[in-house]
């Protein structure tokens, strides 16, 4: 059965909620709980955005980039291969 190729959304989507883990544990916050407190999110709400990430609200986004000192266009960019070396 051929994979099907993800949306340009869901690809995005993907990528923020990578970046997102990847920033806290640049802050040295590795668990869910560690990375919601630094955000200041509801644990439980937290869990539910990084387990659907299409649902991050706009402000919610705001927060997390603020928390972690990068920019909302960082959030969003590709960092998979610089990552990588880390």
């Amino acid at each position: 059965m051929p994979r099907l190729k993800l949306s340009a959304m869901d690809m995005a989507a993907d990528i923020v909620r990578r970046n997102i883990k990847a920033a806290g544990e640049l802050k040295n916050c590795h668990s869910d709980r560690q990375i919601a407190e630094r955000i200041g999110m509801n644990p439980r709400t937290y869990t539910d955005r990084k387990n659907h990430p299409k649902t991050w609200r706009f402000e919610e986004l705001i927060m997390a980039a603020a928390a972690f000192q990068v920019s909302l266009a960082w959030l969003m960019s590709d960092h998979a291969q610089e990552l990588k070396g880390e």
